[in-house]
């Protein structure tokens, strides 16, 4: 068998997302760093 390097699974918040945050509004989750919710225009938390 190959011994190549499998690339892992991506884990939530590595790179991406550093806090996972949820709009108070609608309950969709928030993208760090956006003022506004996309989904339902709440302003984030």
């Amino acid at each position: 068998p190959q011994t190549e390097h499998t690339t892992p699974p991506p884990r939530t918040g590595a790179g991406r997302v550093s806090t996972d945050r949820f709009c108070t509004g609608c309950g969709k989750p928030l993208v760090a760093g956006v003022k506004f919710c996309s989904h339902c225009g709440k302003a984030a938390a």
